[in-house]
């Protein structure tokens, strides 16, 4: 991923502060996260692939 935000947000812009930058990689950050589906995760997006493996932890009774 980090190969992909430098390619696709950082060397792309022209940030005019340091505050700027990392609202701007946040966002991005966020999006990637939240609204691209990756074929890694069968074409959901992370969020959705942590979620469905939380509820497949949940389920399963653990033992000690």
């Amino acid at each position: 991923m980090a190969s992909v935000l430098k390619e696709e947000e950082v060397w792309t812009a022209e940030y005019r502060s340091l505050e700027e930058a990392r609202g701007s990689i946040a966002r991005w950050i966020e999006e990637c996260n939240h609204d691209r589906p990756h074929r890694g995760v069968k074409n959901r997006t992370p969020h959705e692939a942590l979620l469905a493996f939380k509820a497949v932890l949940n389920s399963e009774a653990v033992t000690v």
